[in-house]
């Protein structure tokens, strides 16, 4: 028998399989490993290379330990008998396959019986030559040796069930670390392991056996992959804290910055070779997100207040026209520095009746220290991190109060040392009340589910409750956008009046002019937002909007035309009508107009540059039904796209302007009327939209 140091085995079998290793220098069977070999794409197994044969295995083929001449090379013959695709099967497929083979080729003659099995990057491949008889000496040496190779099996089987249980608790232990883990194998990093919050990190690209170079390609310009080839190459580890890692995003062309912690640990074999490398990313993107932004929030606020003292009245006057009440004070004692009126509105001090400015909180309001709020001042000003205290009843400041106040501290510097802190207080009374007649609500429907227990029938009538409950929320959809309307209105003139009465000293801040520009954007978004639920909310509680009628098509297809000709015109579409079997249709004239209008003006409007717009406009009629066609040559769809296309808000393609409410509105128009719109689209070609409508005659 011939021993083979466990040097000579790859790297996926040595250390750990010792015992295995025992077992196949002493069998009778022949045992192949193999590993496979891809074409240039790394797509299509095209040969496979010997990684190891034990001594029956080398006698029975007539080849050395480790071929240096890959499977097919060796025997060409194997591809037209069946035998490499009996291979290439069973690694693919993962699970053990039979199969017997006749091979009188390349130098042998035998009838072999072959087990395939994957394991890991290799296929292990056992076999028995059935025409090549043991003589009789040898088949007693090959009794004896079964006897002992039993008695080795019943051990290793023990220890194969303790692996397994451990390999199981280690699984559950690994599903529940709220973190992405995988093991990479080889030099070409081929995933042999990922949990799902890996899977989720990747948006479920991961896959057994492939790279993550071809999985990820995004990683290789971003230095990750050439990282990994050093852990493998060093055999030393590698962490990275807050780094940033570009995802695809949802959109096309889009990418998703996330930030992670991550550890590169090197996997070794018996003889402290690199084998394989342990992934451990943490996402911690929420993180420096929530950090970043109460970074610049906090940067902004306190540039403001470090401004000069001209600077400093001209946002005190700001101040005194805020609703929001602030208070500023001086350290180390909490000395009110300014105030707004809002502040005395919200805080009226009890006994108190001289001038605030230049007295402490605990002198001007007593019960201060008693709500715990002087300690967190005096926390704020030690380390200079913001606090809150979030919806804290008036009434430990004020009894009897019903309001509710939430309170921000934040340090403020000058010359880069702290000296006081800003409190800005809001008044969340109605949002606290809400918020409590929503728990109110939600105990009574508890209490109600518990009452529907008790029998079926008024488990029904709970559903019919939950199913008009459910019906209302259209209207309360539209409530909501029509009672909006007033407020965001109300908005827009306290903005004009802002305006009217800021001194001119204010406008030159910087900051002023900007912030009301942005407040005036908000109002106009809000507005246009308003008026699309408006429309929307119309067309999911089925109203038409229009009675059915005669419509004369080609004439309101011309008259569409004509609307159109600047942006045809502008874009050098040219746009195709036949109508020929549609002379009348019975529909809402102005859906049917919205139908044909945005239809056409997103096949213009999604055109691809390279080629001029080519948009056809067909329809046909079929029994008591009416299919009109709209094709273009334009920008198209994938089939991740076209699952999104329909949606309300949902925006495909981020160089067009619009609301993303059209197709929404189309389909809703269409299906109101019992029709139904479909798409056919593919990437770089063009997009066909098809709009069946019944046909009352």
């Amino acid at each position: 028998m011939l021993d083979t140091p466990a040097s000579t085995l790859p790297a996926d079998l040595a250390g750990p399989n010792d015992f295995s290793l025992t077992l196949m220098e002493i069998a009778l069977t022949g045992f192949v490993l193999l590993r496979p070999v891809y074409d240039a794409t790394g797509e299509t197994m095209t040969d496979l290379a010997y990684e190891y044969l034990n001594p029956a295995a080398q006698q029975m083929l007539r080849l050395p330990q480790r071929p240096t001449e890959s499977f097919l090379t060796r025997f060409p013959n194997a591809g037209p008998v069946g035998i490499f695709a009996f291979y290439r099967d069973a690694f693919l497929s993962g699970q053990t396959q039979r199969e017997a083979f006749n091979f009188q080729h390349d130098g042998l003659d035998s009838y072999f019986h072959l087990v395939a099995r994957r394991q890991g990057a290799l296929l292990v491949v056992s076999f028995l030559d059935t025409l090549d008889p043991l003589p009789a000496a040898q088949a007693r040496e090959q009794a004896a040796r079964t006897a002992e190779t039993r008695t080795a099996l019943v051990e290793a089987e023990q220890q194969r069930e303790h692996l397994r249980v451990q390999q199981g608790l280690l699984g559950q232990i690994i599903g529940q670390v709220p973190a992405a883990i995988a093991t990479l194998s080889g030099p070409e990093h081929r995933y042999s392991f990922f949990n799902d919050h890996y899977q989720r990190l990747v948006a479920g690209r991961a896959a057994q056996g492939r790279t993550v170079a071809e999985m990820l390609p995004e990683i290789r310009e971003q230095g990750f992959l050439a990282l990994l080839d050093r852990v493998y190459t060093t055999g030393q580890p590698f962490s990275g804290t807050e780094t940033v890692l570009l995802l695809p995003g949802a959109a096309a062309g889009s990418a998703e910055t996330r930030y992670i912690d991550f550890i590169y640990q090197p996997l070794f074999d018996g003889q402290e070779r690199p084998q394989g490398i342990l992934v451990f990313i943490a996402d911690v993107t929420d993180r420096v997100r929530s950090r970043k932004q109460a970074e610049t929030v906090q940067a902004a606020m306190l540039a403001v207040v470090q401004r000069q003292a001209q600077q400093r009245q001209d946002l005190f006057q700001i101040f005194e026209q805020t609703p929001v009440s602030i208070v500023l004070l001086r350290e180390p004692d909490h000395r009110i520095d300014h105030f707004n009126p809002a502040f005395v509105e919200l805080f009226p001090p009890e006994a108190w009746t001289g001038p605030l400015r230049g007295h402490t909180l605990s002198e001007v309001y007593p019960r201060i220290r008693l709500a715990g709020l002087v300690e967190l001042m005096d926390m704020v000003y030690a380390t200079g991190e913001s606090q809150a205290v979030i919806d804290m009843p008036l009434a430990k400041l004020h009894p009897g109060s019903p309001r509710y106040v939430t309170f921000a501290y934040q340090a403020y510097r000058e010359e880069g040392r702290i000296v006081g802190v800003a409190a800005f207080v809001y008044d969340v009374t109605d949002q606290v009340l809400a918020r409590q007649q929503v728990h109110a609500l939600n105990a009574e429907l508890a209490a109600i589910n518990q009452e529907m227990l008790a029998t079926n029938e008024e488990l029904k009538v709970a559903n019919n409750r939950l199913t008009r409950t459910n019906s209302d929320l259209d209207t309360f959809v539209y409530s909501a956008s029509h009672d909006l309307k007033s407020p965001i209105t109300n908005v827009e003139g306290l903005l004009l009046a802002l305006r009217e009465h800021l001194p001119a000293t204010a406008f030159e801040v910087p900051l002023v002019p900007r912030l009301l520009g942005m407040m005036d954007d908000a109002v106009a978004r809000f507005q246009q937002t308003l008026g699309h639920l408006t429309d929307v909310t119309r067309l999911q509680q089925g109203q038409p909007g229009h009675l059915a009628e005669e419509i004369d098509l080609p004439t309101l297809v011309d008259a569409v035309r004509l609307d159109m000709l600047p942006e045809l015109t502008a874009a050098g579409a040219t746009l195709t009508v036949d109508l020929a079997a549609c002379f009348t249709v019975r529909f809402s004239a102005k859906n049917m107009r919205s139908i044909v209008y945005n239809l056409l003006s997103n096949a213009v409007k999604y055109r691809t540059p390279d080629r001029a717009p080519e948009v056809q406009l067909r329809c046909h009629a079929a029994p008591d039904q009416v299919v009109l066609e709209v094709q273009d040559n334009g920008l198209g769809l994938s089939a991740a796209q076209q699952t999104e296309l329909f949606r309300m808000f949902r925006r495909l393609h981020g160089h067009v302007p619009g609301s993303g409410v059209g197709l929404y509105m189309v389909k809703k128009m269409v299906e109101n009327a019992g029709g139904s719109i479909a798409v056919q689209s593919q990437p770089g070609v063009g997009s066909t939209f098809t709009v069946t409508l019944p046909n009352a005659g």
